[in-house]
């Protein structure tokens, strides 16, 4: 298994897939880290997908300084906050870490599912 703090490689067949993100009639993004919870502040500011304005797909999840330096997922942060650097967030790039929240809510979908299964066998 995966360490904690790895991160999830997408496969090669879903490389060019970048439209399963997320999908917001209203994009704004969100005041919470994806990853650890914060909330951004000036003192821990975070950087927002370049997927929040895709029109088929918006994107709102941020991440904050912390944890993009703790991840490395980018190379300078100050560069990746410029609109124009385009910085792609590791969700939608298939790279979360582990305690990311998608990994949270995928354990506990997970979870609530199996209770389900077996509450049914029971009925």
């Amino acid at each position: 298994g995966r360490r904690a703090g790895e991160r999830m490689k997408k496969n090669e067949a879903e490389a060019g897939m970048e439209d399963d993100c997320c999908s917001f009639p209203h994009p704004e993004a969100s005041n919470y880290c994806h990853i650890c919870t914060r909330k951004a502040t000036a003192a821990n500011p975070a950087l927002s997908c370049a997927n929040l304005h895709k029109l088929s797909s918006a994107c709102r999840k941020i991440v904050c300084r912390v944890c993009v330096e703790a991840f490395r997922l980018a190379e300078d942060f100050e560069a990746a906050r410029g609109k124009a650097a385009g910085w792609m967030c590791a969700h939608c790039k298939d790279e979360c870490p582990r305690s990311s929240h998608c990994h949270a809510y995928a354990k506990k979908n997970a979870s609530i599912q199996l209770q389900k299964r077996a509450m049914g066998m029971h009925h």
